[in-house]
């Protein structure tokens, strides 16, 4: 029988799955904006916090 994943690693599993969902929409997003245009800047904001947060977790 497999081993079943524990809490943790299930949470963590999960938040990888998240944050690529988040960063595949920022994504796609900002390819309807001119790259420098306000809002391609705030969502590059949001991709570059994002990757951080991953990084740290």
């Amino acid at each position: 029988m497999a081993k079943q994943p524990s809490g943790k690693a299930l949470l963590n599993k999960y938040f990888k799955e998240d944050t690529d969902a988040i960063l595949k929409l920022i994504e796609s997003m900002s390819h309807k904006y001119p790259m420098d245009s306000e809002q391609w800047r705030k969502l590059n904001s949001i991709w570059v916090s994002t990757e951080t947060v991953r990084e740290t977790h």
